[in-house]
């Protein structure tokens, strides 16, 4: 409800993509290089549309993956959509130097 009263609007309205994220990841990494999330998650999903208003979504747009940010307590701390590796496109950009391990793929 925070985000919803004071915002950003677009992580407030994404919420209705983390249950697609969580129970249909295309990836999900363990070890953030972030200092303290060494032992955190990133589950990577493609959610077919993005969340802009109160029950309005439009199509995702091409070269967009949606990651959630889990700590090893799985909590949940951040959302968003982010560009995709040129590479690869259900990693998100620069995952290399971002991440740790890969311990799930479809």
């Amino acid at each position: 409800m925070h985000f919803h009263k004071y915002g950003p609007e677009h992580v407030y309205y994404n919420l209705a993509n983390l249950p697609f994220a969580m129970t249909t990841p295309a990836v999900i990494f363990r070890g953030l290089d972030r200092q303290g999330h060494e032992h955190s998650y990133c589950y990577v999903a493609k959610p077919m549309r993005r969340f802009v208003a109160d029950g309005q979504s439009v199509p995702l747009e091409k070269g967009f993956v949606f990651a959630v940010f889990v700590k090893k307590t799985l909590e949940i701390f951040d959302w968003r959509f982010e560009r995709c590796d040129s590479n690869n496109a259900k990693y998100p950009e620069n995952h290399k130097t971002r991440f740790g391990t890969v311990i799930w793929e479809t």
